[in-house]
């Protein structure tokens, strides 16, 4: 086949085959990606319990492993670790821990004060 004898329909049938199959990976890796946030979702619920904590500071920052425990910071993907985050520095009982949390959490939460968090 000559290349000046390649039609337009010819190309139009190649993208679009390309597309279908780019559209069905998408499909896949959303579907896998929700099936383990709603098992990750079922874990939180399973062991959630009432902790007293002291907010000290917030920010939204990229995670380090200066501002993270090494052990947290090695097991994060790397999609996670070029992101920033909401990072909430807190004593929680006799500890000083760095928590993630979510940004609807994040906003609610008040500095420098005792929190009830569930």
């Amino acid at each position: 086949m000559n290349a000046s004898n390649v039609n337009f329909s010819d190309v139009l049938i190649i993208i679009i085959v390309v597309l279908a199959i780019i559209l069905a990976l998408l499909y896949y890796f959303n579907k896998v990606s929700m099936r383990k946030m709603v098992q990750a979702q079922d874990f939180i619920d399973n062991n959630r319990t009432t902790v007293q904590i002291f907010i000290i500071d917030k920010k939204q920052e990229k995670p380090s492993p200066s501002n993270l425990p090494k052990a947290v910071y090695e097991q994060m993907p790397k999609t996670s670790k070029m992101r920033k985050a909401n990072l909430v520095r807190a004593k929680v009982g006799p500890q000083i821990v760095t928590l993630i949390c979510d940004k609807p959490v994040y906003n609610v939460l008040p500095v420098k004060k005792m929190s009830r968090l569930t």
